[in-house]
């Protein structure tokens, strides 16, 4: 009992179902003729009360906002673990430049550097505006599995520009032990 009046202390939904019980019951203890003198009284001086003395209510606001902060803080805390968010990928400091010709291939040379070897590494090619990998027809991602050596291994693109206007190719490693991303402006007007 001590700890039901307890929560009923703190908990301010719980204090005014319990007065509803109690003005409820007395209500069914009456007849419908004999209503108790000063009834109307008693129940509107009760609910003008407040529940809770407003130095209870303050602690359970701050109790409350430190529990939700914790919970926010470990759901944040468990997505960045598990990579659904934050940073996915180590992107290069700047964007590397590449002249292109309209209609004819030009080799572009990516270096991927590796500090040990990566088996099933996952390479994809992205293209954007208008940039096109030779003998892939539209294809605007190309993604392929392969093993990867020690130290720099070297990816030779055959790489046509269709219009003038270029557009950019990102080139992306991904394997369980690393992720690399390069990002090439390609320049159609060469």
């Amino acid at each position: 009992m001590k700890q039901c009046r307890k929560h009923l202390f703190h908990c301010a939904d719980c204090t005014d179902a319990v007065r509803g019980a109690e003005a409820l019951a007395l209500l069914r203890n009456c007849g419908p003729q004999s209503v108790p003198e000063g009834l109307f009284n008693k129940l509107s001086s009760a609910l003008q009360e407040p529940s809770q003395p407003a130095e209870a209510t303050k602690q359970r606001f701050w109790a409350g906002t430190g529990i939700g902060s914790a919970i926010a803080a470990s759901l944040f805390m468990a997505a960045m673990t598990i990579g659904w968010i934050g940073p996915s990928a180590v992107e290069s400091e700047h964007v590397a430049q590449f002249a292109a010709t309209v209609s004819e291939p030009r080799i572009m040379n990516v270096a991927i550097e590796a500090d040990r070897p990566l088996q099933d590494a996952q390479i994809s090619i992205l293209l954007s505006g208008d940039v096109a990998l030779d003998g892939f027809g539209n294809e605007r991602e190309v993604t392929w599995i392969t093993n990867l050596e020690e130290g720099v291994n070297r990816l030779q693109l055959p790489v046509v520009a269709l219009d003038a206007s270029g557009g950019k190719m990102i080139v992306r490693l991904d394997h369980p032990d690393t992720e690399q991303v390069y990002v090439v402006e390609v320049d159609g007007s060469a």
